[in-house]
Order: C-alpha cells, then sequence, then structure tokens
C-alpha cells in the first residue's frame, strides 16, 4: 500500500515538474521492481490460475499502459527541448570540464569539494553559472575532485553494497514481507544510481532516505526472519508531525516561486510593471532566497 501511494505521489510531482532525470530513475527502478516481483511464489501460481484469454488480455492492457505513457513522455521530452537548450548546455560544460580536471589531475583530483572553484579554470565562460558547485554527474564529479584513486574507491563501494543487496535478498524466505521490503530497496538504489548520471544530489532529503537504505542493506540482521512488527502508534504521529511541518515549508516556498514564475511570463509579454510586481511578491514570500533579490534587481536595471 505504502509503495503504491508513494508512485502516485512520484507521479503527480512528475507530471508538474516533469524532471528528466526522474523519468530515468523509474525508468530503471520500476522495470527492476517488476522483475524481481515476477520471482515471488505468488506470481506464477496467480498466473496459472488464469485463462488463456485472461492472460492475453493482461498483456495487451499492459502494453497499452506502457506505451501510452511512453508516447506521452516522448512528446513532452521533444516538445520542451527548446525550453532547456541553456540548461542542456551548462550540463554538458560541466561534463566536458570534469573530463578536463580528471586529465589534469587523474591521481587524486582537485579536492574533495573542490569542484566549484576548480570548474572556473576550465569551463565556457558563455556558459558560466557561478552557483553551480557540483558536476551535476555523481561519478564524473568523484573523479574530478578525488581522482582515479577516487573513482575505484566508489567503485568498490557500489559493488559491495550489490553484492550486500544481492546477499540480503536472497536470504529473505521468497514472497516474504522481508523480502519485499529488501526487493524494493534496491530497486530504490538502483534507480537513485541512474539519476545520479544526471544529478549531483546534496539536500537532506534525498541523502538521508539513502543512507537508510544502505544502512538498512549492510547490517547485520536476525537470524529470525519471522519477528513480528510491533505497532508503535507514536513513532507514526512523530513521523506525520515532521512531513506535516515540511510540507507548510515548502508549500511557503512554493508560492514564492509561483510568483517568480509569473514575473518571467510577464516580461515575455511585455507587461513591467506586472514583472516587478511579482517579483516583489516573491521576495517578500521568501526573502531568505537571494535569486528573487537578483531578479528585483535586474528588472530594476531594465527600467533604468
Amino acid at each position: 500500500i505504502g509503495l503504491v501511494l508513494w508512485l502516485l505521489a512520484a507521479a503527480l510531482v512528475l507530471y508538474f515538474s516533469f524532471s528528466r532525470g526522474c523519468i530515468l530513475a523509474l525508468a530503471v527502478s520500476l522495470p527492476l521492481l517488476l522483475m524481481g516481483a515476477t520471482q515471488s511464489p505468488q506470481v506464477p501460481q496467480s498466473w496459472s490460475a488464469l485463462t488463456g484469454r485472461t492472460r492475453r488480455a493482461l498483456l495487451a492492457s499492459t502494453q497499452i499502459l506502457g506505451l501510452v505513457p511512453l508516447a506521452a513522455a516522448g512528446y513532452f521530452v521533444v516538445s520542451r527541448m527548446g525550453e532547456r537548450t541553456s540548461g542542456d548546455a551548462v550540463r554538458q560544460d560541466l561534463w566536458r570540464s570534469s573530463f578536463a580536471m580528471l586529465k589534469d589531475h587523474p591521481v587524486a583530483g582537485v579536492g574533495a569539494g573542490a569542484f566549484g572553484f576548480a570548474v572556473r579554470q576550465v569551463r565556457n565562460p558563455y556558459l558560466a553559472r557561478d552557483q553551480i558547485a557540483t558536476a551535476h554527474n555523481l561519478y564524473l564529479n568523484v573523479g574530478a575532485e578525488m581522482g582515479i584513486f577516487g573513482l575505484i574507491a566508489g567503485g568498490w563501494l557500489l559493488l559491495a553494497l550489490v553484492l550486500a543487496w544481492w546477499r540480503r535478498w536472497k536470504a529473505c524466505p521468497p514472497g516474504s514481507t522481508s523480502w519485499w521490503r529488501v526487493l524494493g530497496v534496491g530497486a530504490a538504489l538502483a534507480g537513485l544510481a541512474a539519476q545520479m548520471m544526471v544529478e549531483t544530489f546534496t539536500e537532506p532529503a534525498v541523502l538521508l532516505p539513502a543512507a537508510f537504505f544502505v544502512a538498512f542493506l549492510a547490517a547485520p540482521w536476525p537470524r529470525e526472519w519471522q519477528l513480528k512488527a510491533q505497532n508503535r502508534r507514536w513513532l507514526w504521529v512523530v513521523a506525520l508531525l515532521f512531513l506535516a511541518f515540511g510540507t507548510i515549508g515548502k508549500a511557503w516556498d512554493t508560492w514564492a516561486y509561483v510568483q517568480f514564475r509569473q514575473s518571467l511570463t510577464a516580461i515575455q509579454q511585455r507587461d513591467e510593471d506586472e514583472a516587478f510586481a511579482a517579483a516583489e511578491r516573491a521576495r517578500g514570500q521568501d526573502p531568505w532566497l537571494p535569486l528573487y533579490d537578483c531578479h528585483s534587481a535586474y528588472l530594476s536595471g531594465l527600467d533604468a
């Protein structure tokens, strides 16, 4: 139930943001989850219980349900390529800069956390964005900052994690709650690893669940798999309170961003007064984000 609710929420977020990195993550994690699910004893039993006509209908409907979103996603990607040309060029320049750093500092890289400084020496000045401090690719970022030794260490850690997941999954009774849980954790981490090819996440909201999943796979487990979970309601209450406070803060920030987007739209429509008013509303809603101050200053410069 939790997995279905999470996927519905993820689909809603993906619809509004249309993050291509998220599409890449789902394209990796969901097939792995489905392929792993076929190893459950319940799946062959349920499948064999169906008639041939029902099986054909299920296969056809599954193909249709898979092709329709794929076609829609392809259409939206193609239609929005022009809007993201600048961002794509910046990302490609960051990747090129990463290779340049690795070439100049192959052994130990430029230093941990030093990508944002070092990239200023090799980047394309026409594509420069000073707020960027990572390569938007975790693996290239590790190579640029830590060199060949960092890449070897990172590859060894990933291989160790894959082996730990495989041993943990095979040790669980097929079809059990723990079996499904380990399968879901592995699919989630695989999707994150795929998305890290185009991102370098530093936000605790992303890193903490990933760190929890890694610890979940690496920590020693009891030999008795049929442990009954204790229903501690206070844990759920605390978790929901944290989520509620976080949601309120996120909604507050999002509303400021909506005002900022309205200002950008007004600029395109050559409505300078509305653009400046929307920018000021964004500053009043979220005065801690320097982007809105810079945008208001930019509009003041246009007016001058």
